[in-house]
């Protein structure tokens, strides 16, 4: 005895949800939810699409086959697209990598549409699921290993998901990173020319030059510590205090950056050195909710010169 449901092209199914999950995500703001909605988009809709945009003609390939294939190309696919975002700017955060995945997810999905658009069976926008009565039967080998290969999936899945809700529920902590003249992790301020005490040049790493008093930077901020905190930053160079525009307004403070979790605050900031002498080490501070000591700090090293005869 078998049931027959007729339902939609899966792959039109895993869209809708991907956009669902994608927005429930981004909304919820609480990170064991997130983790949870997200799962199947890290772990099973990027292999199953990239499944369909490989293998058009597929008769061969099982249900129990594609279910274990799907799951093990989509751990190959999220783990590629962290190694990746480490080497950008966002870094490997929860926000960007879904999506980047999402995105991904789409990409494949219109990938398979079109190659089974232009193969001699064309595109099924719906399917029939047959559902058969379980029979009592000794699977075959074949059968068996994939079974082995799904439940091992499965297991993996569950254990990845609360190593992932445990760590975030766990593990707090703020990023703080610099950036440098064009919003990358380049270009950073490193040589000042000083007339009668005053800056008139400012040159950067990558060689461009700059007229004025600040050499500029952007400061980023992000929250990650499962409460609203408070934040501020102050510069110093070559030891001392110093004055650094912000919003056009100088300041020896920024106080009262107050970000809830997951949010970010990213500012630019001017600083110049108040001396002539080499290898002065610029230091940026942060403070949070009000504490003693620095939450994180970074450093620049600059030179302020003469000018050339």
């Amino acid at each position: 005895m078998s049931l027959k449901i007729r339902i939609p092209n899966p792959l039109i199914i895993i869209n809708v949800l991907d956009i669902l999950l994608a927005a429930s995500i981004f909304l919820i703001p609480l990170a064991p939810v997130r983790f949870i909605l997200g799962l199947p988009l890290l772990l099973f809709f990027p292999g199953y699409t990239l499944v369909q945009a490989l293998f058009v003609n597929r008769k061969e390939i099982g249900a129990l086959e594609t279910i274990g294939i799907s799951g093990a190309m989509s751990i190959a696919v999220t783990g590629m697209t962290g190694f990746m975002l480490n080497y950008t700017k966002w870094g490997i955060r929860f926000e960007p990598a879904m999506g980047f995945i999402g995105g991904f997810v789409l990409a494949a999905s219109v990938v398979a549409l079109v190659r089974q658009a232009v193969s001699s069976d064309g595109v099924k926008w719906f399917t029939e699921l047959i559902i058969n009565q379980p029979a009592w039967k000794i699977p075959s080998n074949k059968g068996m290993g994939f079974l082995a290969l799904t439940v091992t999936l499965l297991v993996s899945i569950v254990a990845v998901a609360y190593a992932a809700v445990d760590l975030k529920a766990k593990e707090t902590f703020t990023e703080f990173y610099v950036l440098g003249l064009n919003g990358k992790a380049d270009d950073y301020p490193t040589a000042f020319t000083m007339e009668s005490g005053n800056v008139t040049r400012v040159s950067y790493t990558d060689g461009n030059e700059t007229g004025g008093q600040w050499g500029k930077v952007y400061l980023n901020i992000v929250n990650h510590e499962s409460s609203t905190a408070v934040y501020s930053i102050y510069i110093s160079v070559d030891g001392q205090p110093a004055e650094f525009i912000y919003g056009g307004t100088p300041n020896y403070q920024l106080g009262n950056i107050q970000l809830r979790q997951g949010e970010k605050w990213e500012g630019e900031i001017g600083f110049t050195p108040e001396h002539i002498g080499n290898t002065q080490k610029v230091d940026f501070l942060l403070f949070k909710d009000g504490g003693t000591d620095p939450e994180a700090s970074l450093n620049l090293w600059i030179s302020a010169i003469a000018p050339t005869p």
